[in-house]
């Protein structure tokens, strides 16, 4: 179960290389094939990669892998960051786990501590209560409590916005006060991540196109939560 950073190949560590060159052939389900394609090529020439649909059900997913794994076959997953953290990941350890396969864990370099650096480079980094990363979909779930007590970091897909953006200014306008601060911080990689921005709640709608690709949003705890 490999991470491969947010800027491929200069993310990935080379203990995930090298687990990756001892791999028979390697399962990604993202859209940006062509991209992964040649950089991974650029780190393990030769390497199989089996580019699987993203809208194919997690247990479809785990056939594919397990029928390789049967076959005696050593097989990878990739994805970005962290492997546990907005993935499969998860899901796959825990039927490995259950199924009694072997398995590894290898994450890349974190784009949280990228963020974390830049905004306490700025003096703006105030997590004494700790802080939560999620992304739109999951923040805005049915019965989630919205964690204004904790640094709050939005990771915000261009794909995600567009289905979950105006939901998300809503939720955020709700449980801030206009003039709470809201960072945009841009990961151009994960260890050199800028600051690009500091609106208002008030100022986040209208300004909006703003946040896109590598864009994330982060917005300092609450001392009294709404």
């Amino acid at each position: 179960m490999c991470g491969a950073g947010i800027d491929l190949p200069s993310d990935i560590t080379r203990e995930t290389v090298r687990a990756l060159r001892g791999c028979d052939m390697v399962f990604y389900i993202h859209t940006d094939t062509k991209l992964l394609a040649g950089n991974l090529r650029l780190v393990c020439p030769g390497l199989r990669i089996v580019f699987v649909d993203c809208r194919l059900p997690q247990i479809a997913l785990w056939k594919l892998i397990k029928k390789e794994l049967d076959k005696g076959k050593r097989a990878g997953y990739i994805t970005y960051g962290h492997p546990l953290v907005f993935s499969e990941g998860e899901q796959l350890i825990e039927r490995c786990r259950r199924e009694g396969y072997k398995f590894r864990i290898l994450p890349a370099i974190s784009a949280v501590n990228g963020i974390l650096a830049v905004l306490a480079e700025q003096g703006k980094l105030k997590c004494g209560r700790g802080f939560c990363s999620l992304r739109p979909k999951d923040l805005l779930e049915p019965g989630r409590a919205w964690p204004a007590s904790h640094l709050l970091i939005i990771f915000c897909a261009a794909e995600e916005l567009k289905e979950y953006g105006h939901k998300l200014w809503t939720a955020i306008e709700r449980h801030y006060p206009p003039g709470h601060p809201v960072h945009l911080v841009r990961l151009a990689g994960c260890e050199d991540a800028q600051l690009f921005h500091t609106l208002k709640v008030k100022a986040l709608r209208a300004q909006s196109g703003r946040v896109g690709h590598r864009i994330s949003l982060v917005l300092p705890a609450l001392k009294s939560p709404r």
